[in-house]
Formats: C-alpha cells, sequence, structure tokens
C-alpha cells in the first residue's frame, strides 16, 4: 500500500509539478498524515526533494539529475540584465529593474517545475534572449570611438564577467582584504594582493571573451577559440574546463577530434524531432541487423528474439509518427502505410512463441538458497569497518530479547517490518535462565509466571483480537526490506538487541513473498 501511495506521489509531481501535502491530499483523498510519512520516506530515498514554501507550508518536486538548458539560459539572462542595469540611470534603471523581478519570479517557477516542456518556451527565450543582447549592446555604446573588434569584446567580456557578480564581489570586498586582517589575525600584502587580483581579472575577461565569442558565434572547440583570441591554447582548455563544472558550457560533439563547446541553449522544434528522429534510427538499425542474423539461420529458439526485434520496430513507427514540424507529422504516409503489418508480424510472433514448448529452465522453491551478500575483503576490514552489498540481507528476530515496543515497526523507512499480533506461547518455554535475567523485570516476571502455571507445555500459538503493546511477533517483508540496518540500530532490547541483520538473502522466502 505504501509504495503504491509512493507511485501515486510520483504521478503527480510529475505531471503536476510541485505541490505541498495538503494539495496532494486534497488531490488524492488521502490523509495528510500519511502523504507526509510517504514525502518522509521519498526524501529518504532521493525521490523528491522540497523546492520552496508556499505560505508556511514545504513545496516538494520530483528530484530530477539534470536542470533544463532553459532554466540555465534564463538564469544567465537575469544575470547579464543586471549587468547592464549597472550603466543605466533614471526612469531606465526603474524600468528595467521592474523586468528583473518578473524574470526572477519566472525563474521560480521554473526551478519549482523541474522538467517541462522547453519547445513551448523556445521562441520565447529566443526574443528574450535578443532583447538582452540588444541592451548590452546599448549599454556599451559612447560618445568616445570604440568602433574596435577587439575594444567592443574586451567590455562586452567584462560586462559578462561582471554579471556573474564574481568581479562584483573582488571588486567590493578585495580592498578590505588589504586594509584589514581576516579571521585568522593575519594582513594580506598589499604586493601579494595586488598580483593576485591581477591574475584574477585576466582569468575572468578571458573566460568572458570566450562566452562571448561561443554565444555570438555557435559551438567552438580549444583550437577555434585560440586562432581567434591571444589566449594560449592550453590557457583556453583549462578555462573551457572551468567553466563546463560551473555549468557555464555544455558538450556539443565534436570537430576533427577536438571536444565542441556551448552555451545551454534551448532546443528548437525542428532540433527536437533531428534528435529524437536520430535516436529511433539507431533503434531501427540495431532492431534491423537482429532480425538479419535471426532470421539467416532461423531455429525454434529464436523466436524470442524474432518478437523482440518486432515489437522494436513496432514500437520505434509509434513514436516517429508522435514527432511533429510546424504541426505537421513527419512522413505520416509512410508510417501509416506499414502500421498494420508491423502490428500483425509482433502478435504473431508472440502467438506462435505461446504455442512452442518452453526450453527454460524449471526450478522450484525448495531449490532455492540463500545468496551470500558480498561485502569488503577480510584484509581491508578493519580500514573500511561494515561495508556489505546495501540493499540486501535477512532480518533475523530473538523473541527472548524483544520488548515489544514496535520501536522497529516506527523506525523502519520502507515499512518492511511489523509488530504482528500473535504470540508464540511454547517459545517462551525455551528461554534459558541467563536470557531471562537480562529482561526488564514485568517481561521477565511474566514469562516465569506463565510457565510455572502451564501443565504442560503449549504448542499453538495465541492470536490476540487487537495491538496490544509489548506483545507480539516481529515479523520482516523481505520483498521490501532494504536492508539499511535502521531497526537493528534503534531497537532497545537487552545486549544487542532483538534484530540481527544476517549478510546472507533469503532468496526463497522473497520469492515466495512475490508470487504469492
Amino acid at each position: 500500500l505504501t509504495e503504491l501511495q509512493r507511485g501515486v506521489i510520483m504521478f503527480v509531481l510529475s505531471k503536476m509539478g510541485s505541490k505541498t501535502v495538503l494539495q496532494m491530499a486534497d488531490l488524492m483523498e488521502m490523509s495528510a498524515a500519511d502523504i507526509q510519512t510517504a514525502i518522509v520516506s521519498m526524501i529518504q530515498r532521493g525521490e523528491v526533494e522540497m523546492v520552496g514554501l508556499d505560505g508556511d507550508a514545504p513545496v516538494f518536486a520530483e528530484v530530477h539529475e539534470s536542470v533544463p538548458d532553459t532554466t540555465l539560459i534564463l538564469k544567465r539572462v537575469i544575470q547579464q540584465i543586471r549587468g547592464v542595469a549597472k550603466a543605466l540611470q533614471g526612469s531606465s534603471k526603474k524600468e528595467i529593474t521592474k523586468s528583473l523581478e518578473h524574470l526572477e519570479q519566472l525563474l521560480g517557477r521554473l526551478q519549482k517545475l523541474g522538467h517541462y516542456d522547453e519547445t513551448a518556451l523556445a521562441e520565447h527565450m529566443t526574443k528574450l534572449r535578443d532583447t538582452a543582447d540588444a541592451a548590452t549592446e546599448a549599454a556599451l555604446s559612447t560618445s568616445s570611438d570604440e568602433a574596435s573588434e577587439d575594444l567592443r569584446l574586451l567590455i562586452s567580456a567584462g560586462l559578462e564577467a561582471f554579471a556573474r557578480f564574481r568581479l562584483k564581489i573582488t571588486l567590493e570586498k578585495g580592498p578590505n582584504l588589504v586594509s584589514g586582517t581576516n579571521v585568522y589575525g593575519e594582513k594580506l600584502d598589499p604586493e601579494v594582493y595586488e598580483k593576485m587580483m591581477s591574475s584574477y581579472l585576466d582569468n575572468e575577461l578571458e573566460r568572458g571573451t570566450m562566452l562571448i565569442l561561443i554565444r555570438e558565434l555557435g559551438a567552438m572547440t580549444a583550437e577555434d577559440l585560440a586562432k581567434r583570441t591571444p589566449i594560449p591554447q592550453d590557457r583556453i582548455l583549462q578555462h573551457l574546463l572551468r567553466m563546463k563544472r560551473d555549468e557555464l558550457l555544455t558538450l556539443a560533439g565534436e570537430k576533427h577530434g577536438y571536444v565542441l563547446f556551448d552555451v545551454p541553449r534551448t532546443p528548437s522544434e525542428a532540433e527536437v524531432a533531428i534528435q529524437s528522429a536520430s535516436d529511433l534510427a539507431l533503434q531501427l538499425s540495431l532492431a534491423k541487423a537482429e532480425l538479419d542474423t535471426v532470421l539467416g539461420d532461423f531455429k525454434a529458439e529464436y523466436i524470442g528474439r524474432l518478437a523482440n526485434s518486432l515489437e522494436a520496430i513496432a514500437k520505434a513507427r509509434d513514436r516517429l509518427e508522435k514527432i511533429t514540424v510546424d504541426g505537421g507529422r513527419v512522413g505520416a504516409s509512410t508510417l501509416k502505410a506499414v502500421e498494420e503489418s508491423s502490428r500483425s508480424a509482433v502478435a504473431m510472433a508472440y502467438r506462435t512463441r505461446a504455442r512452442l514448448p518452453s526450453t527454460r529452465p524449471k526450478v522450484t522453491l525448495e531449490e532455492l538458497q540463500n545468496v551470500d551478500v558480498p561485502s569488503v575483503l577480510d584484509e581491508y576490514r578493519s580500514q573500511m569497518g561494515y561495508a556489505p552489498l546495501l540493499g540486501f540481507g535477512t532480518i533475523n528476530w530473538e523473541m527472548s530479547r524483544c520488548l515489544g515496543c514496535k520501536s522497529c515497526e516506527i523506525a523502519c523507512p520502507e515499512d518492511a517490518i511489523e509488530l504482528k499480533p500473535v504470540i508464540e506461547v511454547p517459545k517462551f518455554f525455551d528461554f534459558s535462565e541467563e536470557e531471562m535475567e537480562k529482561l526488564p523485570v514485568n517481561k521477565s516476571l511474566f514469562y516465569t509466571t506463565v510457565r510455572n502455571l502451564a501443565v504442560e507445555k503449549p504448542a499453538a500459538n495465541i492470536t490476540l483480537d487487537k495491538e496490544a503493546p509489548g506483545f507480539g511477533t516481529v515479523e520482516v517483508d523481505l520483498w521490501l526490506c532494504v536492508a539499511c540496518r535502521t531497526c537493528v540500530r534503534r531497537c532497545p532490547g537487552p545486549e544487542d538487541g532483538a534484530l540481527e541483520l544476517e549478510l546472507k538473502w533469503n532468496l526463497p522466502e522473497v520469492v515466495r513473498q512475490i508470487t504469492a
């Protein structure tokens, strides 16, 4: 049930954007407490994250591996306009400040959305970029003669570096580093600071120059930049790698053995269509090669490979049918002509495979064995400590140490452990005196009283009508358990607690729970 709740939450966040717990509770018609519990476990698993506040309520969104290019472009545009605003005064500065506020609000919304359809914003982002470039050019125009391309590029590079806040912070805070002492009571030598500042300014201006050239001329290699600037090629490569790490540049392929670097750009509808068609063409070529291999010397055991190849071709055709450019589908007539034949071939292949006797080996539950979970080698164990393969293992429960406090059940992030209202009375008579002495007095006295009153050893367990704290049997769902040892560490039982993680995966029990 909890996994189902997590799946619905992921569907809501991926399809409808970021939401608060109360908003998700209204949409899913569930209690906010259940949603909150699921959200906490999903944060621990790295599936969702908090992206902001709606009043006093946290806003959660799906975790994405990368930031969309459109979000990065808007961030750069905002930084560029901030740099231009520094050169303006009066009413012009007020207008551009208002525009900056609106753009920052839009950036915040895009960051909360995470992933979205970038093509829908491509045209607007292009206009915004052109407007920002025009404003930068206007800010560069002065009464003196600055028509030189080198001078224009240098000024543009300075604005580019200043817009990224790096020069601003250095020029504002730098003098304080010389005039006063730092937190360690040291005072920087003015000559040393002057050399550091000179080197830092040169680096920032060089990076700004490279960004301007790449933005105006398109993707470039280190060799192309070395030909257009006086910067040595080895320094250019260092700058490119630094800007790639800072997400100012992206990789755009290769050119004559050199890596092409480009600024983040919003892909147009045509570019998205070409990329999608290229990926599908590669899938089709692989499927066709597999078909040629299978049909060259066809055997009955190849029917599975044949069905998979035909299904890959049919799915690629369906995806190609969804590619549009300027509102029209690409190759609609050709794709329509092969639609029926591709589906018929897939259906026939699957029907044929269903009629053939299976050649797969049959394995019963009785033949399955526990799987050893690999861990660090003995010679490295003293250096690394406890380091098994995470996610696999078996939790063993020792009833003689259990207090029935449900601490393990409450702490488990996966809801894989539960205290069942079943008392295993026969085990009371198997406890040793040493084990009884280590238990709390009330628990030990209860076990002793039951044993003294019994005429003979009971043979059956007692099932309670409802939960009773302090009594019950701990059961672990190995299919949900991720072997995180949270329950083992949380157990307050005597000695090392009532739970222990064994580095063996109980494969028969896992398969039994899956097939139940």
